[in-house]
């Protein structure tokens, strides 16, 4: 910013007062500086610090410009005495405000609303670099308050560090360490104290402080100290205030990094508005756990699930409740019968864009894709993952993405508005739960479910009929729907219920086996099945939502099979049962004589032989030689080729040979013991 005084001027006072442009000025500066004159006058130049461009700004001494014609050199030229006497108690002179002084000084002599004043404020913002609208305040504080309207309210120094780390700790440092270790110190301990905040998202200054005046304490011994450790834990002392000075931008970091839900629900968002929007154009879906604390049979307690529509156009909401079985949760069955449910909803009907969340039960909307595939779009709002194809694209919130979901806004509302009001109701806080009496369990809904559910209603109605802001600017979701109906025009898209129960199933296979299968511990059949034979494998399309009687098979070719019912057991001495039984074993020789009837068997036989004659015969191949072992090893070879009997008979044969030898060795004696009449 140019300074100056009564003696010396800038460019943009002296184009004031010569009539001329600023630009014309300073190109006469420039040319002074070369030793030519401007308007006969040799022009006394200095060189002053400037907030412009190249930070400096000429001045020329009053005394030494050219002589202006009919008044006396100073006599247009505004002084700053005036604005310090002004005021009823004397002000302590400014530098600050003798420069702004300076600045609008050329602007303040001139006529208000003429050319030639808004040409000097131009030119004296253009070479002081002060940008005009802040001039414009000056001129207007100065010319409603005087000199105490340009001065500034606040030290030039305040919010400025004066200490590197603390008052007392610089002054230890100065004491007992040389000026560069000290200054390693101050820059390390500073780094500490940021890598502190990006470490935990849960540090409390007090622990912050804690750590760091122990770390500090570690610097300064390594850092070249040996003395009283007493002394030094003084000194190395730390405010909340030191520690938390990078607080805000470095624990941020570690919000992203442990929190990503706090971290999410603050990004920097773009506003979105659904205003002009028909109804059902957009529909968000989310589950919301209702803080109203209902009984069960068993005695236990538990509060219900919602799942709840929004109609971003109306803001209109459809709620779904759910009761669950201990241990149980939400399940895509549970999802399908609610989006079923809102769908033959008189005021509802078919969505044309559905935003959904990311959660597992949302996947039974990948089933409903092609149901939806005419009149709904199920996607997210900020660019969730892509599922399914381009036809019917299905895309999920991110996850922490509540901005994504105005739904949660409505869930707020009801649950502070409506639901508070019902008895059973405990806070969204479980660790704090509203309570009749202190120290005691609260006490649940015990109205029953059809009372729990027109109370619900209840509470829906009177949403539906509060007037709102924002979008539907001042008016009730209620009243915002009936315009669009009865003002516009607006029809509901039907589905038929049929298709939906179809397109929410999920796909199985089952063999057949005795003529039925099993699904889910039951056993199913139908005529068309009986006829089967066992093993063959079936397709099932099995409804996911709600209860169902049967279970569509399907054939090979996706086509319709049957609708398998539930195979009910017969009494053992039913007659009925025996002719059940009769039918069924009927059906599959009946369709035994179709396949026969439709194929005839071959001759096997026959075939076989034929195919024998046309293989390829076998090669004999040449003998390359004999290999021999010694007479034992052949022996031993052949007895192990000999079979049982073989070996049976050999040794009868042996047997038989040595009995002959023996008997004949009898005669040989006895025919001798006849000759002689003895034995020898």
């Amino acid at each position: 910013m140019s300074g100056g005084s009564p003696d010396w001027l800038d460019a943009a006072a002296v184009a004031a007062v010569y009539g001329v442009s600023a630009r014309a000025v300073r190109l006469a500066f420039r040319a002074a500086e070369t030793g030519q004159r401007w308007r006969g006058a040799e022009l006394v130049l200095r060189r002053v610090p400037s907030a412009g461009r190249g930070g400096l700004a000429w001045q020329v001494r009053a005394d030494s410009l050219p002589p202006l014609e009919n008044a006396p050199q100073t006599a247009n030229l505004p002084t700053p005495v005036p604005p310090y006497g002004r005021a009823k108690t004397p002000l302590k002179r400014s530098a600050t405000a003798d420069e702004r002084f300076a600045i609008i000084a050329p602007v303040l002599r001139l006529p208000r609303g003429t050319p030639e004043r808004r040409q000097a404020l131009e030119a004296a913002a253009a070479n002081s670099g002060v940008p005009r609208r802040t001039l414009y305040r000056w001129i207007a504080k100065y010319e409603a308050e005087g000199g105490r309207g340009i001065k500034p309210n606040w030290k030039p120094r305040r919010g400025r560090r004066k200490a590197a780390v603390t008052y007392a700790w610089d002054a230890f440092a100065a004491a007992h360490l040389d000026a560069a270790a000290a200054a390693g110190v101050a820059a390390d301990i500073e780094h500490y104290c940021k890598r502190l905040w990006v470490s935990s998202a849960e540090l409390s200054p007090r622990q912050a402080a804690r750590f760091a005046s122990h770390k500090l304490r570690e610097l300064t011994i390594e850092a070249g100290y040996a003395g009283d450790a007493g002394a030094l834990r003084d000194a190395c002392k730390l405010s909340r205030r030191f520690v938390t000075r990078h607080r805000q931008r470095y624990q941020w970091a570690a919000v992203a990094a442990q929190d990503a839900k706090k971290f999410a629900d603050n990004q920097p968002r773009v506003r979105r508005t659904f205003a002009g929007r028909e109804p059902m154009e957009i529909v968000f879906g989310d589950v919301h756990p209702m803080d109203v604390l209902l009984p069960r049979a068993d005695g236990s307690t538990f509060t219900a699930k919602l799942i709840a529509f929004l109609d971003a156009a109306t803001q209109r909401v459809f709620l779904y409740p759910v009761f669950l079985a201990k241990g149980e949760g939400v399940r895509q069955e549970h999802v399908a019968a609610a989006l079923i449910a809102m769908v033959q909803a008189p005021g509802w009907g078919a969505p044309k864009t559905l935003y959904i969340d990311n959660g597992g039960e949302y996947n039974i909307m990948d089933m409903a894709s092609d149901a939806f595939r005419l009149t709904t779009e199920v996607r997210s709002l900020d660019d969730g993952p892509a599922v399914g194809d381009g036809a019917a694209p299905i895309r999920r919130a991110l996850p922490y993405n509540a901005a994504a979901k105005p739904i949660e806004g409505t869930f707020r509302i009801l649950e502070r508005d409506y639901f508070s009001k019902l008895d059973g109701w405990i806070g969204g806080d479980r660790m704090a739960k509203k309570t009749q009496n202190v120290g005691r369990e609260p006490v649940p809904y015990l109205h029953g479910e059809a009372a729990f559910r027109r109370d619900l209603a209840n509470c829906v109605t009177l949403y539906e009929t509060t007037p709102q802001h924002g979008d539907i600017r001042g008016l009730s979701p209620r009243e915002a729907f009936n315009r669009a109906v009865n003002e516009r025009g607006w029809k509901r898209v039907d589905i038929n219920p049929h298709a939906l129960l179809a397109a929410f199933a999920r796909d199985e296979t089952r063999f057949v086996r005795e003529g039925k299968f099993q699904y889910a511990g039951r056993h199913f059949t139908a005529p068309e099945i009986q006829a089967l034979p066992a093993g063959k494998q079936l397709h099932l399309r099995v409804p996911i939502s709600g209860p169902f009687n049967g279970i569509p098979v399907l054939d090979d070719a996706g086509r319709l099979l049957c609708m398998a019912e539930l195979d009910r057991p017969y009494d053992a001495l039913d007659r009925a049962g025996a002719e059940e039984s009769a039918r069924r074993k009927k059906r599959a020789r009946v369709a035994v004589r179709a396949a026969r009837a439709d194929a005839p068997a071959l001759d096997m036989r026959a075939e076989m032989a034929k195919l024998a004659a046309a293989a390829e015969p076998e090669a004999v191949p040449e003998s390359a030689g004999r290999i021999e072992w010694d007479e034992n090893m052949a022996a031993t070879g052949r007895e192990l080729a000999k079979t049982p009997k073989e070996r049976r008979a050999e040794k009868d044969e042996r047997e038989r040979i040595s009995r002959e030898r023996q008997r004949k060795a009898a005669d040989r004696f006895l025919e001798k013991y006849k000759k002689t009449g003895t034995d020898g």
